[in-house]
Protein backbone atom coordinates (compact mmCIF):
# COMPACT_ATOMS: atom_id res chain seq x y z
CA UNK A 1 0.00 0.00 0.00
CA UNK A 2 1.24 3.61 -0.89
CA UNK A 3 2.41 5.66 2.18
CA UNK A 4 0.99 9.03 0.82
CA UNK A 5 -1.60 10.12 -1.76
CA UNK A 6 0.35 11.14 -4.69
CA UNK A 7 -2.94 13.62 -5.44
CA UNK A 8 -2.74 15.39 -2.36
CA UNK A 9 0.11 13.91 -0.34
CA UNK A 10 -2.28 12.41 2.34
CA UNK A 11 -0.94 10.22 4.82
CA UNK A 12 -2.57 6.90 4.89
CA UNK A 13 -1.85 5.37 8.19
CA UNK A 14 -2.81 8.16 10.47
CA UNK A 15 -1.08 6.64 13.34
CA UNK A 16 0.60 3.39 13.86
CA UNK A 17 -1.71 0.44 13.61
CA UNK A 18 -4.38 2.44 12.76
CA UNK A 19 -5.88 0.02 10.27
CA UNK A 20 -6.22 -2.94 12.48
CA UNK A 21 -9.96 -1.84 12.74
CA UNK A 22 -9.79 -2.56 9.21
CA UNK A 23 -9.45 -6.06 10.04
CA UNK A 24 -13.03 -6.28 11.60
CA UNK A 25 -15.20 -4.85 8.06
CA UNK A 26 -12.64 -7.77 6.35
CA UNK A 27 -14.29 -10.46 8.88
CA UNK A 28 -17.60 -9.06 7.91
CA UNK A 29 -17.07 -9.13 4.42
CA UNK A 30 -16.12 -12.74 4.08
CA UNK A 31 -18.51 -13.92 6.62
CA UNK A 32 -21.26 -12.51 4.24
CA UNK A 33 -19.45 -13.42 1.15
CA UNK A 34 -19.07 -17.09 2.59
CA UNK A 35 -22.88 -17.18 3.94
CA UNK A 36 -24.64 -15.73 0.88
CA UNK A 37 -22.01 -18.37 -1.58
CA UNK A 38 -23.20 -21.56 1.19
CA UNK A 39 -26.73 -20.77 1.02
CA UNK A 40 -26.72 -19.99 -2.53
CA UNK A 41 -25.23 -23.48 -3.35
CA UNK A 42 -27.46 -25.56 -0.83
CA UNK A 43 -30.40 -24.02 -2.17
CA UNK A 44 -29.58 -24.75 -5.50
CA UNK A 45 -28.86 -27.98 -4.71
CA UNK A 46 -25.81 -28.22 -7.31
CA UNK A 47 -23.17 -29.68 -4.71
CA UNK A 48 -22.60 -32.34 -2.33
CA UNK A 49 -22.33 -31.31 0.92
CA UNK A 50 -17.95 -31.86 0.90
CA UNK A 51 -17.95 -29.71 -2.26
CA UNK A 52 -19.71 -26.83 -0.58
CA UNK A 53 -16.85 -26.84 2.18
CA UNK A 54 -14.87 -26.53 -0.09
CA UNK A 55 -16.00 -23.95 -2.74
CA UNK A 56 -17.37 -21.03 -0.06
CA UNK A 57 -13.85 -20.68 1.54
CA UNK A 58 -11.97 -20.92 -1.86
CA UNK A 59 -13.74 -18.17 -3.15
CA UNK A 60 -13.10 -16.25 -0.19
CA UNK A 61 -9.54 -16.66 -0.62
CA UNK A 62 -9.31 -15.58 -4.17
CA UNK A 63 -11.46 -12.87 -3.44
CA UNK A 64 -9.21 -11.47 -0.84
CA UNK A 65 -7.34 -8.93 -2.48
CA UNK A 66 -10.36 -7.14 -3.00
CA UNK A 67 -11.70 -7.68 0.53
CA UNK A 68 -8.78 -6.69 1.97
CA UNK A 69 -8.48 -3.27 0.31
CA UNK A 70 -12.65 -2.76 0.35
CA UNK A 71 -11.78 -3.02 4.23
CA UNK A 72 -9.19 -0.23 4.43
CA UNK A 73 -11.21 1.66 1.90
CA UNK A 74 -14.72 1.54 3.84
CA UNK A 75 -12.49 1.98 7.38
CA UNK A 76 -10.57 5.09 6.25
CA UNK A 77 -13.75 6.81 5.01
CA UNK A 78 -15.54 6.35 8.14
CA UNK A 79 -12.81 6.82 11.17
CA UNK A 80 -9.95 8.64 9.17
CA UNK A 81 -12.57 11.78 8.31
CA UNK A 82 -11.90 11.57 4.64
CA UNK A 83 -15.24 12.54 2.75
CA UNK A 84 -15.80 11.13 -0.85
CA UNK A 85 -15.74 14.32 -2.95
CA UNK A 86 -17.47 13.19 -5.98
CA UNK A 87 -16.64 16.13 -8.31
CA UNK A 88 -13.07 15.77 -7.71
CA UNK A 89 -13.23 11.66 -8.59
CA UNK A 90 -15.58 12.87 -12.14
CA UNK A 91 -12.95 15.37 -13.11
CA UNK A 92 -10.22 12.85 -12.71
CA UNK A 93 -12.23 10.63 -14.83
CA UNK A 94 -12.68 12.60 -17.89
CA UNK A 95 -9.12 13.89 -17.71
CA UNK A 96 -7.77 10.17 -18.00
Amino acid sequence: MNETCHHCGFRYEIQPGFFWGASYINYAFVVAIFAVETTALYLLGAMDTIWLYILSPATCIILLPVIFRAGRILFLHIFGGIPFEEEKFESEKIEA
